[in-house]
């Protein structure tokens, strides 16, 4: 284990949770944090911004706001002409 992989895993053993913030402290970039340290998946904040998601998109799917957005697009772009 190299002294930059050690600082990653104390920095995460201490409470960091984002590797974005680890890659600044320890100088390297946050792809390297996710190859030490492995795709860990946060379900309390991933439900956190599902419903934050839901509460901005009124419910729709992003598949349906994209949609959605298209249509509106077509729209507008069939008035200016």
């Amino acid at each position: 284990m190299t002294n930059l992989q050690a600082k990653i895993i104390q920095l995460s053993a201490q409470g960091l949770t984002s590797y974005a913030q680890i890659a600044e402290l320890v100088g390297c970039c946050q792809v390297y944090v996710g190859q030490v340290l492995g795709t860990k998946v946060d379900s309390d904040e991933w439900e956190t911004e599902r419903q934050r998601h839901a509460e901005f998109f009124g419910g729709l799917s992003p598949q349906q706001e994209f949609d959605r957005h298209t249509i509106e697009r077509k729209r507008t772009e069939s008035e200016d002409d």
